[in-house]
């Protein structure tokens, strides 16, 4: 098992000490940054970039804005300026310069510490916006303070105060449709048509039955001849024949 004497437990608590000390230290400088920096620089033209909640501060390659207060006693007439570049996949640092230009317009901030004016660049997606600020030399002459850093405690280089601001927008990737297997299904047959019954018609020729031809009955007529016979014989032969008649009716 390890053992730790006083000494080591002296070292360690003294340590400790120290880190906490500093990270308050450090806190209580930050806290007290805004107030001691604003109030530095009288006589001085003060320009500094400013953070999202509009306190200056000295990184100049982070926000997109510059907080200008006039200490001079006078107004001053500047002119500030706005620059858009392409986003390269670095991000920028000491040494970086954005000269594409976008627009400059001139703005006059009045001697009051308590109207301090703030000016934002709007970067788009994937671009670097660098805002520039400077005292107007058309508009006030050179004998006007230029741009005061008061973190540097000295004029900004060339007297234009500048941030740079870049807007990293992540790329949208489209999310994978699985595709779902289609469902076999089976193909209806068409249905079978439905013999139409056919009705047959047979013709039945038929024949004529040819009318007989009425046939001609030809009577004989005898004529006997009347020499040598009688009325009697007559008599006697017709007699005879109706005779036969009877006769012939019984069989």
């Amino acid at each position: 098992m390890l053992k730790i004497g006083c000494k080591q437990l002296a070292i360690i608590g003294l340590g400790l000490t120290v880190g906490i000390l500093t990270l308050i230290s450090s806190l209580l400088v930050d806290k007290n940054y805004q107030v001691s920096a604003e109030s530095l620089g009288e006589g001085k033209l003060i320009c500094m970039p400013a953070d999202e909640q509009s306190n200056i501060t000295n990184e100049k390659y982070r926000f997109n804005k510059i907080k200008v207060i006039n200490k001079t006693g006078q107004p001053v007439t500047i002119w500030v300026q706005e620059n858009l570049c392409d986003f390269q996949g670095e991000f920028p640092g000491p040494g970086f310069r954005c000269d594409n230009f976008v627009r400059r317009f001139k703005e006059t901030i009045p001697p009051d510490p308590n109207a301090a004016r703030v000016f934002v660049i709007n970067v788009p997606c994937n671009k670097i916006g660098q805002l520039d600020v400077a005292q107007d030399d058309e508009a006030m002459g050179s004998l006007t303070p230029d741009c005061f850093n008061t973190a540097d405690n000295r004029v900004w280089e060339g007297g234009i105060a500048f941030t740079v601001a870049t807007n990293v927008c992540p790329t949208k990737v489209p999310p994978t449709v699985t595709p779902i297997p289609a469902i076999a299904t089976a193909t209806p047959r068409p249905p079978t048509p439905t013999a139409t019954p056919t009705t047959k018609v047979v013709e039945k020729a038929i024949t004529a039955t040819p009318t007989p031809t009425p046939k001609k009955v030809v009577k004989k007529v005898v004529v006997l001849p009347v020499t040598g016979f009688n009325g009697e014989a007559l008599l006697l032969v017709g007699a005879a024949g109706v005779l036969l008649k009877i006769i012939s009716m019984m069989l």
